[in-house]
């Protein structure tokens, strides 16, 4: 629909990425087909928000945001 998503992974990563079936059939995070099918065209960080700098860079973020959904 034309929304740019940023998707925000904590450190290690969306518990998605180790869903099944795989790519291959072999197990990795950059290979789940379940979270690539429901991330798909979404940008991603990684950031630690329980940390002051991944906080701020939140902050940053959300501030430039027309919507934030936390879950």
């Amino acid at each position: 629909m034309g929304a740019d998503v940023v998707k925000i992974e904590p450190p290690g990563g969306d518990k998605a990425r180790n869903v099944p079936p795989f790519k291959g059939d072999l197990p990795h995070p950059e290979k789940s087909l379940y979270f690539l099918h429901y991330n798909t065209n979404k940008r991603g960080i990684t950031l630690d928000i329980e940390k002051p700098d991944g906080r701020a860079i939140l902050l940053e973020l959300a501030q430039k945001a027309d919507l934030v959904i936390e879950s």
